[in-house]
């Protein structure tokens, strides 16, 4: 008789089904998967004795049952593996994404500290107003953000164009001043002290950048300059 007429051996298709379905549920219930993978096996050894046992009267037994049983029960210990990889992982690259914008925010607002420094000393030297030179300051500032983005939101500006101008005579003071500014992450903020005049004295330009990830203990990094 033709093997093709034969019937399959009891469980072969069994084993079959509940293989595919522990896979497939295994997925989406590891328990249920696991459970079912065991069937499986159990119902494929079923088969393989009762044809071992009586070869002339089922069909031979497949692999298909024995294959996706075993899938079915390792599955679990690699999607296991692939969650604490997963918990590893994805918080470190997050973090080290963090970092990167982090730097990037304090590069810039110190960039533009430098900028700013280099355009007070030139518009000084013609003696102009309070008044115009922070219009000056600030519409450098407005240039620098035009080919700057904020690290942190490419959005939104990665400088406050006005620059604040405060009474404080001291460098804590005036870097309390920038670092009280310093809000939005990323956006770098600026403050000048001191009269404006070229006979005053104790001029100081402060920057401040709010950050994602503390540095020595403090989500604000502040540089203060003096400027005569």
């Amino acid at each position: 008789m033709s093997t093709t007429m034969l019937p399959q051996a009891p469980g072969a298709s069994t084993a079959k089904t509940t293989g595919i379905l522990s896979i497939v549920l295994g997925i989406l219930c590891l328990p249920v998967g696991l459970i079912l993978a065991i069937v499986a096996l159990v119902q494929h050894n079923k088969a393989k004795n009762a044809y071992a046992a009586n070869p002339e009267a089922f069909q031979p037994v497949g692999s298909v049952g024995l294959v996706t049983a075993i899938v079915g029960l390792i599955l679990p210990l690699v999607l296991a593996v692939i969650g604490i990889i997963a918990a590893i992982s994805i918080p470190a690259l997050l973090g080290q994404r963090s970092r990167a914008r982090d730097k990037a925010s304090i590069l810039t607002m110190s960039s533009a500290l430098s900028e700013l420094v280099m355009e007070y000393d030139k518009q000084l030297e013609q003696r102009i107003s309070r008044e115009e030179l922070l219009a000056r300051m600030e519409s450098r500032l407005k240039s620098l953000g035009q080919e700057t983005k904020n690290p942190w939101n490419p959005a939104a500006p990665a400088f406050e164009y006005r620059i604040e101008l405060v009474d404080a005579t001291t460098p804590e003071g005036i870097y309390e001043a920038a670092r009280a500014r310093a809000v939005e992450k990323g956006a770098s903020v600026f403050v000048l002290s001191g009269p404006i005049s070229p006979q005053g004295g104790g001029r100081q330009l402060a920057g401040a950048v709010r950050l994602q990830m503390p540095v020595n203990g403090s989500s604000v990094v502040t540089k203060v300059v003096a400027l005569d």
